[in-house]
């Protein structure tokens, strides 16, 4: 199974269980404001479908397409700031090999970047 299956199906059961609870609760603190016929097996079932499509609807268009593009901006330039100030404890070549694999990332979308060369030498120790 694919992690997008599995995540998909996580989002499914959690909006249901949400939307479920939700309108079984509504039903039982206002009766009255569902026809006679329902019973609260079939509030449940109603509101776990229409919370399972809430909670995909929320995930896909609102944190897949706004949040995570955001995310991904706010995370690369507070890097930036981390290496500026970070000036002064690692020497300029690997400020510029860090900041050359940032931009890698970020702008090309490059996931194999982090993957070239993993191995930075610790602080203190110059790039050979």
């Amino acid at each position: 199974m694919s992690f997008e299956f599995i995540e998909t199906l996580r989002s499914l059961g959690f909006g249901s269980l949400l939307g479920g609870g939700a309108l079984g609760l509504l039903y039982l603190l206002f009766p009255a404001l569902f026809p006679g016929a329902a019973t609260v097996q079939v509030v449940a079932a109603v509101g776990g479908l229409l919370g399972a499509g809430a909670h995909q609807l929320v995930d896909k268009w609102f944190l897949k397409s706004i949040v995570a593009p955001m995310g991904k901006f706010i995370g690369y330039y507070s890097k930036l700031v981390q290496l500026t100030f970070l000036r002064r404890m690692i020497d300029e070549e690997q400020r510029k090999r860090l900041l050359q694999e940032l931009t890698d990332r970020y702008f090309l979308d490059d996931a194999t970047a982090g993957r070239r060369n993993r191995l930075l030498p610790p602080p203190g120790q110059g790039i050979k």
